[in-house]
């Protein structure tokens, strides 16, 4: 009878974590990526992705329009210039495409998001860095 106490506080509270965080993400951009990417170490498809700020506000959500690709990470908040444009930057190194900052349209940071092992190793081996940004719409969440 215990258990099955604890087994149902568990889940509820579980339950309530989750509403809480999915009420709580703020949603910064929308952008159609063409091609393949990886978001640390996770590869994701050409698609159109919604980019969301989850509490504490030091990660980011990459998920497809199809909801069937999600990549979560840190991203490191980093001071610059108001940007006038929403946008992704990706660097393409030996014919991978990395995503490396994430602009928001007038924000006073920009938030950079770590390499991912295969990064590291593609760039310490002397590939060649290309960087590609992809200008994206300004999200708004609707209340």
């Amino acid at each position: 009878m215990k258990s099955a106490r604890i087994l149902i506080a568990t889940i509820l509270l579980l339950a309530a974590v989750s509403v809480y965080v999915q009420a709580d993400d703020r949603p910064l951009l929308t952008a159609t990526v063409p091609f393949a990417f990886t978001v640390q170490n996770i590869d994701l498809p050409a698609g159109t992705y919604t980019i969301s700020v989850l509490p504490p506000y030091n990660m980011i959500r990459v998920q497809s329009a199809t909801g069937k690709s999600v990549a979560l990470t840190n991203a490191l908040a980093s001071p610059s210039g108001p940007s006038k444009q929403a946008k992704l930057v990706f660097h393409r190194i030996g014919g991978h495409n990395f995503l490396t900052q994430v602009w928001e349209q007038g924000s006073q940071v920009h938030r950079d998001v770590p390499s991912g092992q295969l990064a590291r190793e593609l760039a310490g081996k002397g590939g060649k860095i290309q960087s590609t940004t992809i200008l994206a719409s300004a999200s708004r969440r609707s209340q």
